[in-house]
Parts: structure tokens; C-alpha cells; sequence
């Protein structure tokens, strides 16, 4: 998935059905009811939630892995957005790094 460069602060986000959202931090209007996952620079928050997210069946939408069917089957969802959220935090890690051992 090629994202375009967006250096402005903005937060990721889900629902409970585990589609991700993103919304700029200048108008942070995450949706009633939505999860915020992280914030920070914008092309580092959507590259590192694009690579850790997966495409739903329409390979447009990006979702929160097990989140769908954990809601679909009555489950806790808790647990795989904290999962979720810490797997993004660990690649923007990394992506930070990254130039540093270049």
C-alpha cells in the first residue's frame, strides 16, 4: 500500500468492528464509540499501522487483526487493539531507529 507523505500530527484509531480510522490531531475528532490506537507524525503513524493492520476483503479498508471476528463471536476486544496497539509502537520504534544504524 503506497501512502502519501503527511508530516502533520494525526491519530489512528478503530471501531469496534476493528476498521481503523485516521484523523488529524488539529481537529481531533476521533468517532463516538472509536478507539484511539496511537498519535504522532503522520506518515510514521500510517506506514506503521498499514504494516501492522490487514486489508479487509474489499483490499481497501484496514482493519485490526482478530478484532472482526472477536466481535462477530460476542468476544472481548480489548486485548487484541492492546496487542495491536503495541505491535504499531514497536514499528514506529523501528522506523525511527531505523536511519540512525543506516
Amino acid at each position: 500500500m503506497r501512502l502519501t507523505v503527511q508530516t502533520n500530527p494525526v491519530s489512528a484509531y478503530c471501531d469496534a468492528c476493528g476498521v481503523i480510522g485516521f484523523t488529524r490531531l488539529l481537529d481531533p475528532h476521533i468517532p463516538f464509540g472509536a478507539i484511539k490506537i496511537v498519535s504522532g507524525k503522520g506518515d510514521l503513524v500510517m506506514e506503521a499501522v498499514s504494516q501492522a493492520a490487514r486489508l479487509a476483503p474489499d483490499n481497501h479498508t484496514l482493519l485490526v487483526p482478530g478484532v472482526p471476528e472477536d466481535y462477530t463471536m460476542g468476544k472481548d476486544i480489548t486485548p487484541r487493539i492492546a496487542a495491536f496497539r503495541e505491535r504499531v509502537l514497536r514499528i514506529m520504534q523501528r522506523m525511527i531507529m531505523a536511519p540512525l544504524h543506516s
